[in-house]
């Protein structure tokens, strides 16, 4: 709750696509505006496509953080997967966080998450890349300027050899400025709890029947 209210306090809520407070969960339309506002405005950092297989990870001073699940098993679960991934649902059902987006690569997105008492938070992020074949779904999107995290997040569905479907999330981040590099150690929760929030919503959905 400390650094929630802390965050509240620093966060420069009135800039121009950058991170937003809110008064209560944004509606759509708003998020739609806000998204309106991101069109040509940079990544943060200079590592937005290492999540890619053959990248180079080797940034300084990154904090990693990976989940990973087995959503089922088959054909029909990895296609409901598959399905979820590229229509960016992995947060469905959520009564927390989510994110947002209307296009492929290079779309503008942003992640939303309820905060303290009735305060949300929108942040500026651009989808990085989709890519899809018969086994294989992975999805990935990274922080803009503004945002006061430098980072960036892979999701990927994987139909094993053995038949199962792995869900796998991979964020790979950093404080962004003085005020983001104050914050980080202490939104470390809230950063594994939007990852955790994704494996089980992503569960949810795949094994609904």
């Amino acid at each position: 709750m400390v650094q929630h209210c802390f965050f509240a306090i620093l966060v420069p809520s009135a800039a121009a696509g950058g991170t937003r407070l809110l008064l209560g969960k944004p509606s759509v339309s708003r998020m739609e505006r806000y998204l309106a506002t991101l069109d040509g405005v940079p990544f943060n950092h200079d590592f937005a496509a290492a999540t890619l297989p053959n990248a180079n990870r080797q940034h300084a001073h990154l904090r990693t953080i990976e989940y990973r699940c087995t959503l089922g098993s088959g054909a029909a679960c990895y296609r409901s997967a598959r399905a979820c991934l590229l229509g960016w649902r992995m947060h469905s059902g959520s009564s927390w966080c989510g994110v947002l987006t209307r296009g492929g690569a290079g779309a503008a997105l942003c992640t939303f998450a309820a905060m303290a008492g009735p305060l949300w938070v929108l942040n500026p992020c651009r989808v990085v890349y989709q890519q899809s074949d018969r086994r294989r779904t992975s999805i990935a999107y990274a922080t803009l300027q503004g945002h006061l995290i430098a980072g960036t997040e892979r999701m990927a569905v994987e139909w094993q050899a053995d038949g199962s479907v792995e869900f796998t999330v991979l964020s790979l981040s950093r404080g962004a400025g003085p005020v983001g590099r104050l914050l980080f150690v202490g939104l470390a929760r809230t950063q594994r709890r939007f990852f955790r929030d994704q494996l089980a919503c992503m569960k949810r959905q795949c094994q609904a029947p």
